[in-house]
């Protein structure tokens, strides 16, 4: 579902007012306590937040708002009209914008209103380019950087191709046959994105440093990142089987030569214009176009002892953000699950943590989100819209506790929709720890936009976290995924690497059309200890999972995964892959449930195509560890051919509950499905 932004205008006034808004003089007097303050953009005359003088922009408010804290005495209500509110700086709240004496400090929309917190810069100008065919240029700022463009609505494809000549792999990067890219403008821009590469489950992207003749140098660390993980003798990696070298061949990205295609665009940083070819039928001198320049649109971060809490953000939109890094040296080295390999020599590091070797788990570095809080209390975001962003959209981090994500929209993001917890301090101390998350009846479609490796839903290292009643669909890979820290098992006699995660759930979601690109994913996946035992363990339940292409288990306890119970999900249309015997002897053909655990998993009164769940876990057999099964139990689990043998409530129970579902209105589950997708 997409969405025409109303026009967007940037007034220089109003960026004016936002940053004199943020300076309040020491000797002002404080404000008298109001319950409501009106923000309304693109204002002009005075700002005392009243519904006839309203602020001019959002961090002009939450300079008032912070006036007014000391006599809080209510729920105190920043209302937002109709417009879309160009940022010109991030939003930082602290511990200094929390709601006091047991009140919220709620930012929301007027009732109606489309309120629109924007990163982006909107770009006029256009004429007819004399230097490529149907393409159209305009001058942009010149500090414009980005790597995403919408153009009325909608993303834009970036300029690409194959390579127009046979590139050899090399220590560096490439030999061509041929000196066709040699000429090409800005090469030090271009980019390589490799899908499948180096596993099945990532698609990493690397940057030209330089182009000399023949010879194509790769940026570093990057490239020794995404090509040389099987070198390092110790690593996860080279030890268990993965066959981690690059073998396919990149698409070029980012060529101005490779600008050819209605709907693609171009930046050229050094001339300071953008080119576009338009689509069918559309005009550029009327169209929206909106290149986003922030990288954070909110960020909210208290400290251990002063944490920013009791803070609502309701009905808004948030939208147009970019993330820059992968544009850099450490480009995108995908590992897995919005976690990549950054820094020299990172692709070394992938040590058992038991030979001297600094320990993998911690040092991957995680993609951000465009809206993000940590060390926060109490936080929620209800009835959003997370659109057209450059990275994952909203995340909770280190030190959050009891945030509520309820009832949003998260569609065209780069990355994940939504993130909960770190993955890099499996030992948090109780202070650091994420915990007491609910995630619930958001409607998550259409993510991973770019990074296609990403979940739906990721969940790092939790305790007390619910992910529950949301829809998950129309994804290039797994719906959601929750845990880390198991590959360790794969190394024979380690055990999956101690964390504190425990006492989550994942119940009664509805995921669908997921694994659409990549392999090795699932509809719900898990990775690593859930907990010390089942009792205090993960709970799988009430879930439907459907239609799955490509190569996995749709409920996916993959390394290490232990203490986790699976009951009463629904499973159907996944794969059937008949010859899976003669690749992994023993597992079972129907891949509804399994994965590399070795237990304890406990199947409960499941219904899918498997008669035994517990044949599709692989942790016996050499390549998952060789650890053998225990407490892996399978009871009362339903064999079936058909939906209609499900029972009624175990269907309707799964997905956004109403009102959720009324007012998203998501796509419906689908229906009359096989019984599974053979291969």
């Amino acid at each position: 579902m997409s969405t025409v932004f109303k026009p967007f205008v940037l007034i220089a006034s109003t960026i004016t007012l936002a940053v004199v808004g943020v300076v309040t003089p020491a000797t002002a007097a404080p404000e008298p306590a109001r319950s409501t303050i009106y923000v309304a953009p693109r204002r002009r005359g005075p700002e005392r937040g009243t519904r006839t003088a309203p602020f001019h922009s959002i961090a002009a408010a939450q300079a008032g708002v912070r006036r007014q804290l000391p006599h809080m005495h209510t729920d105190v209500h920043v209302v937002l009209a109709d417009g879309t509110y160009a940022l010109a700086a991030p939003l930082h709240f602290t511990a200094a914008d929390s709601g006091r004496n047991g009140h919220d400090v709620i930012y929301e929309a007027a009732p109606g209103a489309h309120a629109i917190v924007s990163g982006g810069t909107a770009i006029h100008g256009w004429k007819p380019s004399t230097a490529v065919a149907g393409a159209w240029v305009a001058p942009v700022p010149r500090s414009l950087r980005t790597r995403q463009l919408y153009v009325d609505g909608q993303r834009a494809p970036v300029a690409s191709g194959p390579p127009p000549v046979t590139l050899t792999q090399t220590v560096t990067g490439y030999a061509t046959a041929g000196t066709a890219m040699a000429t090409w403008r800005n090469p030090s821009e271009i980019e390589m994105i490799y899908d499948r590469g180096p596993s099945n489950w990532t698609q990493s992207r690397c940057r030209v440093h330089s182009i000399r003749g023949t010879s194509i140098t790769m940026v570093q660390p990057c490239w020794d990142n995404t090509t040389r993980r099987d070198d390092a003798p110790h690593s996860v990696l080279a030890r268990s089987l993965f066959n981690q070298k690059l073998q396919v061949t990149p698409l070029l990205a980012n060529a101005f030569e490779l600008l050819d295609q209605p709907g693609e665009w171009y930046l050229d940083q050094h001339e300071h214009r953008l080119y576009v070819i338009p689509t069918p039928g559309q005009d550029l001198t009327r169209a929206e176009v909106i290149a986003p320049r922030l990288e954070t649109l909110l960020a909210g971060s208290g400290t251990t002892h002063a944490p920013i809490h009791d803070v609502t953000f309701r009905g808004l939109t948030f939208a147009h953000a970019t993330w820059l890094a992968p544009s850099g040296p450490n480009g995108y080295s995908d590992f897995q699950t919005a976690q990549i390999l950054s820094g020299t020599n990172a692709y070394r590091r992938g040590g058992d943590c038991s030979k001297g070797e600094t320990c993998f788990y911690s040092m991957l570095t995680q993609v951000p989100a465009n809206v993000s809080f940590d060390h926060d209390r109490n936080v929620k975001f209800t009835d959003n819209r997370f659109v057209h962003l450059g990275a994952t959209g909203l995340a909770f981090g280190t030190a959050s506790t009891g945030a509520q994500v309820s009832g949003n929209e998260f569609t065209d993001t780069s990355c994940a929709g939504v993130a909960v917890g770190r993955f890099d301090n499996p030992k948090a101390t109780a202070t650091d720890r994420t915990a007491g998350t609910v995630i619930r009846a958001n409607w998550v479609h259409a993510v991973a936009a770019e990074y296609q490796s990403c979940p739906g839903i990721s969940v790092g290292y939790t305790e007390h976290v619910r992910v529950d009643h949301n829809q998950v669909n129309d994804l290039p890979y797994t719906g959601i995924a929750t845990g880390w820290g198991g590959w360790r098992e794969r190394l024979g006699n380690l055990a999956p690497l101690p964390n504190y995660s425990r006492a989550n759930t994942v119940t009664n979601n509805l995921v669908f059309d997921y694994m659409k690109v990549m392999a090795d994913g699932g509809g719900i996946y898990t990775n690593g200890s859930q907990g010390t035992s089942l009792s205090d363990g993960q709970l799988i339940a009430g879930n439907v999972v459907l239609h799955q292409p490509n190569l996995s288990w749709a409920v996916y306890n993959d390394n290490g995964s232990e203490n986790v119970t699976v009951r009463a999900n629904v499973v159907y249309d996944v794969l059937k892959f008949a010859a899976a015997a003669t690749v992994f002897p023993g597992v079972a053909p129907e891949f509804s449930f399994g994965g590399c655990s070795s237990g304890p998993v406990a199947y409960s009164g499941n219904w899918s195509i498997q008669p035994n769940p517990v044949k599709g876990l692989l942790g016996p057999l050499p390549t998952c560890g060789g650890h053998p099964l225990v407490g892996a139990t399978s009871t009362d689990n339903h064999v079936i051919s058909s939906l209609a043998e499900v029972p009624p409530a175990a269907l309707a129970g799964a997905g956004l509950p109403m009102p959720a579902r009324a007012r998203l209105s998501p796509t419906p589950r689908p229906t009359n499905l096989p019984p599974f997708e053979s291969l």
